[in-house]
């Protein structure tokens, strides 16, 4: 899980998957599917505009306006 400076927050999954939400208690406004790798970290700019994924063969960064 990771966190914006104005709350919005992203989680992954074992799956791959990230999920973008804009805030808690509401469904996901983005799902990025995964490529079958767990995501082991996660890391998003102040501004939200990229996110940097960890998994155990593969780093993903991702542009996106969050």
């Amino acid at each position: 899980m990771a966190a914006t400076l104005n709350g919005r927050f992203l989680v992954g999954n074992k799956k791959g998957e990230i999920r973008l939400y804009d805030k808690m208690g509401k469904k996901a406004k983005t799902l990025l599917p995964g490529l079958g790798e767990e995501i082991l970290g996660l890391d998003v700019t102040q501004n939200g505009h990229w996110i940097i994924a960890t998994c155990a063969h593969f780093l993903l960064i991702i542009p996106t306006q969050f």
